[in-house]
């Protein structure tokens, strides 16, 4: 051999592959539990089989097997958790030429599995949801006993309990099964990265932990909301999803204590979600044969200290990311606002529902009550349930048989579970005590209950106010007990206020108030035979504030009192009409332009003489008188939108000061 012999190119021994690829692969299957079919099709596409064992129909186990060049594949099951590669040869064994062609190969067979993995979510998806419909919510399993926690927002089969497992737009993807011995099983190919179980709406900060025992024992010590990401492989991609919607709380991963276990993975991977979206961590002290998680914790010494177990969480490092993260340019955009009545009243915020005496503005409010409180929809709008508190400041029977009315039109005179009232105001601008004695009553409702507060309702503000309503400075300590109890429960808080001395359009007192809402309702009571109530948004910070509805309110017989009279009560419709103008005195008239003005006046002389009103007619008129004419269109457009022309058939008609359109000529 000379000695150039050692660099030509195929001088090096080839590596043979096997001599039965195929033997090779199944043999490969056989090592990790899985039986393979009795033929194998090396065509480089996807095919799934039947395990033994598995339930009959069902075709957990997958491959994709190739013979060309480098044979090569993949291989798994999706209910045992197994994916696994295969090649004939090592990386380093191939040629180039190989390992060109197998990197292109190993491309396509990836997105194959991916392809395959995102079709088998898909199916497990559909199956989970029929199995989440058919069961019933859970109410006390051997397993729950045990733990000693609630079921906050779980259902059960039979003794089997199911724990939903949601991404972050709610969406259900998979579910976790847990028999009364503790066994835990996963739906077979349902999708787990990134999907976690929500105990609690999230106010102030997000707890993040691997079990839902652990979670729930976690709840139960601080009220704050939960995601329980079931294990420890799940803890990052579950902070990562949650920082991107909650990028304002501050996050704190509750982690297992492994310390039994080599490398604590508890921790471990703990601290790993933690540092990746700064957030604080958290472990309880726990040794020996005392336990590992938040729930042994409260087991082995109460809930006191698992919130001081909590409380002395800390930083992880310092990171650019977390509660100070700069979001770029419009990222975030399309993000939906949440309500309570889509359209009308918004989650998680603060508001003013306000009215001249005698409007049935009360009225009105009871009905937004019940409809959330039964999740009902209203006025052709979503609802989203919740529990509601009303605060019935001025008390009276009056308040209970309103809502006794309204149980008999919408809940066939069933009492309504989810709607709690208070008979007697609650201070606000007051010693803080009085604030801290409502939210321990909503926090032990709520724990009872096992659901969160959607709304809260004080009824009225003068009722719930002990300083002056015209001072900016009393009405600021208002405004920031509401403030406190939107942050500290997520409710959306509703105060049912008056209009002002001599003006019935504005909510009367300081301007603080109305400078603070988020929305805002003026409730006037319609000049009709009948009472009817037409209802105006005056603000909507977030979204549309140019809606408007008249309700109807029909009495409704509760009972005959002892001398055989009958006690009645008047009922809110849920379904409004359109505002008729004449239906409220002093409508409000929308400004014009003097060149708005003229354009309306010239569409009325012709109107009023029988000619012609096409937009090109009216429009020579107006140059005819000499007016500027250049801005004719947006003028024009401007008077459609504020209601003062209205445009039919090709020809424009005015709507006269009370409102109603002009008859065609």
């Amino acid at each position: 051999m000379t000695p150039d012999q050692d660099f030509v190119i195929g001088t090096l021994p080839e590596v043979p592959m096997p001599a039965d690829p195929v033997r090779a692969i199944r043999d490969a299957m056989i090592n990790v539990g899985i039986t393979p079919p009795d033929y194998l099709e090396p065509d480089g596409e996807l095919h799934r089989f039947y395990i033994d064992g598995d339930r009959q129909g069902q075709k957990n186990g997958f491959y994709v097997f190739h013979l060309d060049g480098v044979a090569a594949g993949f291989f798994g099951c999706w209910k045992r958790g197994i994916s696994q590669n295969w090649c004939a040869k090592e990386r380093l064994e191939m040629t180039p030429t190989e390992r060109k062609a197998h990197t292109q190969l190993a491309a396509e067979m990836k997105l194959k599995r991916d392809a395959a993995t995102a079709e088998r979510h898909k199916e497990a998806r559909t199956e989970c949801q029929a199995a989440w419909d058919s069961a019933e919510q859970a109410t006390g399993t051997g397993y729950l006993t045990r733990k000693e926690v609630k079921p906050y927002g779980l259902r059960q089969a039979m003794e089997c309990l199911m724990v939903p497992m949601r991404d972050i737009s709610g969406d259900l993807w998979s579910l976790q099964q847990i028999y009364p011995d503790g066994v835990k099983r996963f739906w077979t190919g349902g999708k787990m990265q990134g999907c976690f179980h929500l105990i609690g709406k999230p106010r102030n900060r997000l707890f993040i932990c691997e079990g839902y025992a652990t979670g729930a024992s976690i709840h139960d010590a601080t009220g704050e909301a939960v995601a329980v990401a079931f294990n420890t492989g799940n803890l990052k991609p579950v902070a990562e999803a949650l920082q991107k919607k909650y990028p304002q709380l501050q996050m704190v991963v509750a982690a297992d204590n492994d310390h039994a276990t080599d490398g604590n993975p508890g921790i471990t991977k703990g601290t790993e979600a933690a540092e990746a979206v700064g957030a604080l961590l958290a472990a309880p002290d726990l040794s020996g044969d005392e336990g590992t998680d938040f729930n042994d914790l409260a087991a082995l010494r109460g809930p006191k200290a698992v919130q001081e177990a909590l409380e002395a969480a800390t930083v992880v490092r310092e990171t650019k990311r977390g509660r100070f993260d700069l979001a770029n340019h419009f990222e975030g955009y399309n993000q939906e606002i949440n309500y309570l009545v889509k359209g009308w009243l918004p989650a998680e915020s603060f508001g003013v529902v306000y009215g001249a005496s005698g409007t049935f503005k009360s009225f009105f409010v009871l009905n937004w009550a019940l409809h959330v409180a039964l999740g009902r929809q209203w006025n052709n709008c979503k609802v989203v349930q919740g529990a509601v508190l009303y605060i019935a400041g001025e008390g009276g029977l009056g308040v209970r048989q309103r809502i006794k009315a309204l149980a008999d039109e919408y809940n066939n005179g069933s009492g309504i579970p989810d709607l709690y009232r208070l008979d007697h105001p609650v201070y606000l601008d007051g010693d803080e005590s009085e604030l801290q004695g409502l939210l321990a009553a909503i926090n032990q409702k709520r724990s009872e209950a096992g659901k969160d507060f959607g709304l809260i309702i004080f009824d009225t503000t003068a009722r719930c106010m002990t300083g002056d309503e015209n001072s900016n400075t009393d009405m600021g300590r208002l405004i920031r007990a509401c403030d406190g109890l939107k942050a500290r429960t997520g409710a959306t808080v509703l105060l049912v206020h008056h209009t002002g001395k001599g003006d019935s359009k504005t909510a009367r007192g300081a301007s603080a108030l109305r400078a603070a809402c988020d929305y805002e309702y003026l409730i006037e009571r319609a000049q009709t035979p009948d009472p009817q109530v037409v209802t105006k948004c005056k603000k909507m910070k977030d979204g549309k504030d140019d809606h408007a509805a008249q309700f109807t309110l029909k009495e409704r017989h509760l009972f005959n009192d002892s001398d055989g009279d009958p006690v009645t009560s008047l009922v809110c419709s849920d379904s409004g009409n359109a505002v008729m103008a004449s239906a409220v005195t002093d409508v409000d008239r929308p400004s014009i332009t003097p060149r708005q003005q003229s354009i309306w006046q010239a569409v009325r002389s012709r109107q009023q003489c029988g000619d012609s009103t096409a937009r090109a007619v009216v429009r020579d008129d107006i140059k005819t008188q000499g007016a500027y004419t250049k801005n004719y269109s947006r003028d024009l457009q401007s008077l459609l939108i504020k209601g003062m022309l209205e445009e039919r058939e090709g020809c424009l008609y005015t709507v006269l000061a009370d409102g109603e359109p002009n008859e065609e000529p």
